[in-house]
């Protein structure tokens, strides 16, 4: 014969682990750099709420009957589920350090451990959809962030960065109308999203619609919100000024340059403008000064 629990006995349960898991996540507050989004004193009150919690169902007020034993099954699955994703933390923790020191074969070990603990935990999912897209994976970094938006519809980051791989992506992959598309939809939720305008703006170049390209990259540029981007806002308003007829200057591609050479030495730059896919994106009336820049620096 099975043992059943009673309700009453039931509820010390949740309540003990409820207990548990709020007073973890208050030590997690103070001292990490995790849960800042939540405030402190929410904390506090769903902790005392979990201690609570046993006697709630013995109360009457008024004549209304605390009907708690109903929410036990609910109230359950909620916790099995923050229990999972306590678990899987620690070691998406791990990945993430390494990932940000761009050491990769750790931080995928780390980030694959987390999901064996708790295959929904999204973050460890965009975790490695993100070193996919840097060691430029780019179909497994596409399949990642749509993992990421099944668990978390609406994750700006993951919609962000699927505007960035159709931008980056050669071949069959590369779409610069998916990628505006994935922009637009970030955008929807974060308007002011500054990576989304610029991947909007590159992608509307290459969809040949300049006018509207060169104001979202010019208003991004002007205000300065995006730090480093420099070089590449000024290439994207470059391609679109050129199209439009108001010509590049070898001042111009000298700014880009010496933006890029704080960088790497101006070598992505001096690579990408030798490129002929890249050539074809200004006026043919710009080649020349192209041309010549390039052979003026090709030492």
């Amino acid at each position: 014969m099975k043992t059943k629990i009673s309700g009453d006995m039931f509820l010390r349960i949740i309540s003990g682990i409820s207990a548990v898991l709020f007073l973890v996540a208050i030590i997690m507050r103070l001292f990490t750099g995790l849960l800042q989004g939540v405030e402190l004193k929410h904390l506090f009150i769903c902790f005392g709420l979990s201690i609570f919690l046993p006697y709630l169902s013995q109360f009457e007020a008024f004549g209304l009957k605390v009907e708690l034993r109903k929410k036990v099954e609910e109230l359950s699955g909620q916790v099995d589920g923050l229990t999972a994703q306590l678990y899987a933390l620690p070691d998406y923790v791990l990945a993430s350090e390494f990932e940000n020191e761009k050491d990769f074969s750790p931080a995928k070990k780390y980030y694959n451990l987390s999901l064996m603990k708790f295959k929904e935990f999204w973050p460890s999912i965009f975790g490695l959809a993100s070193i996919n897209h840097d060691l430029e994976n780019y179909d497994d970094a596409i399949k990642g962030y749509n993992e990421v938006l099944k668990y978390d519809k609406g994750n700006v980051y993951a919609l962000n960065n699927l505007a960035a791989v159709y931008l980056e992506a050669p071949w069959k992959l590369h779409n610069p109308s998916k990628a505006l598309e994935y922009a637009n939809m970030a955008l929807e939720i974060v308007p002011e999203m500054d990576s989304a305008q610029f991947y909007k703006g590159a992608a509307l170049n290459l969809l040949g619609k300049y006018s509207e390209a060169l104001y979202i990259l010019k208003k991004l540029y002007d205000e300065d919100t995006l730090p480093g981007s420099d070089p590449y806002l000024l290439y994207e308003i470059a391609i679109a000024n050129s199209n439009l007829g108001k010509g590049i200057s070898q001042a111009d591609l000298e700014q880009m340059f010496s933006l890029h050479r704080k960088e790497d030495g101006g070598k992505t730059f001096l690579e990408k403008i030798r490129d002929e896919e890249q050539k074809k994106l200004f006026s043919p009336a710009d080649l020349p000064v192209l041309e010549k820049f390039i052979e003026e620096n090709k030492g």
